[in-house]
């Protein structure tokens, strides 16, 4: 058994098609599903079954994988351990990420086992981090793909170059002051475009917000663009509310200390999606996605257990 096997195995489960994932890694089709095809030889049995949307995982095919991405996971941290020995980090690394996504206490992590780093991470809106990424003036970058709860299918991201990688699901919360009174703990989107509220966006990702919540024609609601310290303190005055996830909210003080009631908005989730280029790479870069993989790993097991 091979390694490349369970990464050819792992990236055709995450992408629900051996085409895909061969465009992904830059490979033919029929490199992925000889790889494929001689993992299930030597396991003895079926990892996938064909559908006529792709390809789904067997009941023995999802407990393989929970294995496959743990093995890939230790071979990562294995590198990075032989990478830190042989090297101290140094250099500068530029990280654009859109508003919701907090990502403080991992880098935070990462500047502990690598104090001689600095790191400048900056807010933008998703096209404009896939610009940034392309153009070689960010090195990392983090966006959110919509996912569609009723069709299971996850947004389609447009980056010629760059390599995507799904790290986990979030789900998407209305943010209101306890100064206004909802009768239900959760909602739909039409729901809450009915009540004609006022809403806060940060201002980065106005359009983007609009267009993913079906709001560009909604009539009634009157919209705010803001900074994140004006958008929290409208929020928090009952002036606006305003959309946020649960990455978001666990790691704002304004939430934690429940000042700010949360909405669940029903059928709307997110996919947290890395992305870079896959070369040239250095060993900097490498040692943070590796980090990436390994802590959004841990939060996924956190979340289930």
């Amino acid at each position: 058994m091979r390694l490349e096997q369970l990464r050819f195995f792992v990236e055709v489960s995450r992408r629900r098609s051996f085409s895909h994932a061969a465009s992904h890694l830059f490979l033919t089709q029929q490199n992925i599903s000889t790889g494929v095809r001689k993992l299930e030889e030597e396991l003895g049995f079926k990892l996938f079954e064909r559908t006529h949307s792709g390809v789904i995982l067997t009941s023995l095919g999802e407990e393989v994988l929970v294995k496959a991405e743990e093995i890939l996971e230790h071979c990562e941290a294995l590198k990075a351990i032989g990478r830190a020995a042989s090297r101290q980090l140094t250099g500068e690394l530029r990280i654009e990420l859109v508003p919701y996504i907090a990502l403080p206490e991992i880098i935070v992590h990462f500047y502990r086992q690598n104090p001689a780093v600095s790191i400048k991470t900056t807010e933008r809106a998703p096209g404009d981090i896939i610009t940034s990424l392309q153009e070689g003036s960010a090195d990392v970058g983090f966006v959110y793909l919509r996912t569609e709860e009723t069709l299971g299918k996850i947004e389609e991201l447009e980056t010629p170059g760059l390599v995507q990688e799904m790290l986990s699901s979030d789900q998407l919360y209305l943010c209101v002051s306890k100064k206004l009174h909802f009768p239900k703990q959760s909602y739909t989107i039409s729901e809450l475009l009915d009540k004609k509220m006022s809403l806060v966006i940060f201002d980065s990702l106005y359009e983007w917000t609009m267009e993913s919540f079906g709001m560009v024609s909604a009539e009634g609601p009157l919209i705010y663009r803001a900074d994140a310290q004006v958008y929290k303190k409208m929020i928090q005055e009952g002036l606006a509310a305003g959309f946020g996830t649960k990455m978001g909210l666990d790691q704002e003080i304004i939430f934690k200390k429940g000042e700010v009631n949360t909405l669940r908005i029903k059928g709307s989730y997110l996919t947290v999606c890395m992305l870079y280029k896959e070369s040239p790479s250095s060993s900097l870069k490498e040692d943070f996605i590796s980090m990436i993989r390994t802590k959004f790993h841990e939060m996924s097991n956190e979340g289930t257990s």
